[in-house]
């Protein structure tokens, strides 16, 4: 299985070193998508990933238009890696140590989409106890979807918000790995861009 993760991060290093580090063990490669002069570009040569750089992050009036730098990304690694899985995953997420086996054991199916479970840590010292501060209820949303088929994101969304689940609705089978994801930070803070206070690096 070759494994490729895709990722936004737009005045996000803070959050996206973390999700990297966690990426190391899972991804064979991993494209972030983000603009010029941010400092991703700088994180990802650290990291080994690829920055992709999307200048339609406000086109239409967007706060954040996710949808299309998604899709910007998917159709540049699609081309470029045709037969890999792909795993969507937001910059403020973590996978667990085992994720990359667990992956290899359960994502069987071609046409499924997969997701994982997620907490969310609101402070660094939750993260570091390895207490979560609450249980997030939506199973396939953008913070991790896993595929195989070439299906794209919409080509606008005004926000973080929804374009995740109507990629989600493409897919006529949706299963849930064994495994539990760590959100860094507050959810739903961040949708239209960032909003949050610096998370520790």
């Amino acid at each position: 299985m070759q494994l490729i993760a895709i990722t936004t991060s737009v005045n996000y290093t803070d959050y996206l070193v973390w999700c990297l580090e966690s990426l190391s063990r899972v991804a064979d490669g991993v494209v972030v998508v983000t603009e010029r002069h941010d400092s991703a570009i700088g994180a990802c040569r650290q990291c080994n990933a690829a920055a992709l750089i999307y200048d339609g992050w406000n086109d239409g009036d967007a706060s954040f238009n996710k949808a299309g730098a998604i899709r910007h990304a998917q159709e540049y690694t699609h081309a470029m890696h045709p037969d890999a899985w792909y795993l969507l995953i937001d910059a403020d997420i973590v996978m667990p140590e085992n994720a990359r086996q667990i992956i290899e054991e359960h994502a069987t199916d071609a046409a499924t989409l997969y997701s994982a479970r997620r907490v969310d840590f609101h402070t660094v010292a939750d993260l570091d106890a390895g207490t979560p501060t609450s249980v997030y209820g939506s199973i396939f949303a953008g913070y991790c979807q896993l595929y195989r088929r070439h299906v794209l994101y919409p080509e606008w969304s005004r926000s973080a918000e929804r374009c995740d689940l109507q990629f989600a609705e493409q897919f006529e089978s949706c299963q849930v790995l064994p495994m539990t994801v760590g959100h860094l930070g507050r959810e739903q803070v961040n949708w239209e861009g960032r909003r949050s206070p610096v998370w520790r690096c």
